[in-house]
């Protein structure tokens, strides 16, 4: 769905002119604008690398990115992927 609050993470970045972008937050450290936005406490859902949902770790907040990341991968538009897989067929 759109994403309406202006103060989340998630918003600001789909505000980027990059569509889709990879930040390594140890290469950004020297960046006084990124390293400002990357500790200040920003809302955002805390969802890593792998995903359960009963892990109440994952609700959202306002958090430092810094303090939960090691980087974000952003894409502004993702789809399901759909079976069957090309790894399912038999060949």
């Amino acid at each position: 769905p759109e994403i309406k609050d202006e103060q989340s993470s998630e918003y600001i970045f789909s505000q980027c002119r990059t569509p889709n972008f990879i930040l390594d937050f140890k290469t950004t450290q020297n960046d006084v604008n990124i390293n400002f936005f990357l500790t200040k406490k920003t809302y955002s859902k805390n969802i890593g690398a792998s995903y359960l949902k009963s892990n109440n770790d994952i609700k959202p907040g306002y958090m430092p990115l810094v303090h939960k990341f090691d980087g974000i991968a952003f894409f502004k538009r993702t789809s399901a992927l759909l079976p069957p897989f090309a790894w399912d067929k038999k060949e």
